[in-house]
């Protein structure tokens, strides 16, 4: 009986203001945790609340997987660092500050190499030499057609297998690499920022899930479209869009844009995957939302 509905009335007399049913606010030995149960099964990412049960087991040492590290390189002789002011056709090192921000959102050891002007030779040297010290290289390439030849040439001499994808049937992200070299993984990211991002945020975070044998679990609403989105069919898209209360229903608003203007992404609260057999979505349709932050802003 819980000592809130007690009153001592005198010396050994205690009066019990409610009626106490057998086993009623007790806790019986392997109520909470029993022999043998797997409390934690491998790849957990452990939470502070987590880090409280190893405690109640008198858990003090627990092995942890080592965290993955990821080298991030931008080439093209277009990027210039955030630091310059761009001149004509240069732009700045954006995408490589966004990956390196949301690589190590995830744990992810990551750096950034720097930028390296489209020559094949220093290229190869620069991965080769990021490859010692990495288990997960990013690349982050110009939009010119023969700097990503010239990437595809690198990828294979770096060794086997080498390229293994390139072109995936997604938009944003045509012109995704994957490749395969001495045992270390390379993603090929496109040029445009809002595609480097979205293609991180779905085939690098399922290639480093893979990799580190944890998982980063998607948070999904569901929301009802404010207007139609069209979409080619034969191929797989992911529609940024912003959420917003109507009447206590969310609503999500397609942010239609050009796939090199991050601020879309920044004004997004989160992505709608339109599958390669559709040939778009109607207006109040329900979708699933995959929110960029757990929490929406």
């Amino acid at each position: 009986m819980m000592v809130e509905y007690t009153e001592e009335l005198n010396e050994g007399s205690v009066f019990i203001q409610k009626a106490a049913a057998p086993g009623n606010d007790v806790i019986l030995k392997g109520d909470d945790l029993h022999e043998g149960q797997v409390v934690f099964p491998s790849g957990t990412r452990l939470r502070s609340q987590d880090i409280g049960v190893l405690a109640a087991m008198g858990v003090a040492d627990v092995g942890v997987l080592k965290p993955l590290r990821m080298a991030i390189l931008s080439t093209g002789d277009e990027i210039v660092e955030i630091s310059a002011t761009p001149v004509g056709s240069q732009v700045r090192d954006v995408n490589a500050y966004v990956i390196l921000a949301e690589a190590q959102r995830m744990g992810i050891q990551a750096r950034r190499i720097g930028i390296v002007r489209d020559d094949e030779e220093t290229i190869y040297q620069t991965i080769k030499t990021a490859m010692e010290d990495a288990d997960i290289i990013v690349l982050s390439g110009g939009s010119s057609v023969g700097l990503m030849d010239r990437s595809l040439e690198v990828l294979n001499r770096l060794g086997k297998p080498g390229v293994l994808v390139h072109g995936i049937a997604v938009k944003p992200g045509k012109p995704t690499l994957i490749a395969r070299a001495n045992q270390k993984a390379i993603l090929g990211l496109p040029g445009h920022p809002a595609s480097a991002f979205t293609i991180f945020r779905v085939i690098g975070k399922a290639l480093i899930e893979r990799l580190s044998g944890t998982s980063f679990p998607d948070t999904i609403v569901q929301a009802k479209l404010s207007v139609n989105i069209p979409s080619n069919h034969g191929r797989e898209e992911y529609m940024p869009v912003k959420l917003r209360k109507e009447n206590e229903t969310l609503i999500a608003d397609p942010l239609f844009g050009k796939s090199g203007l991050i601020s879309l992404l920044s004004m997004a609260d989160g992505y709608v995957r339109i599958k390669r057999e559709s040939e778009g979505l109607t207006r109040d349709a329900w979708v699933d939302v995959t929110l960029f932050d757990e929490v929406k802003r």
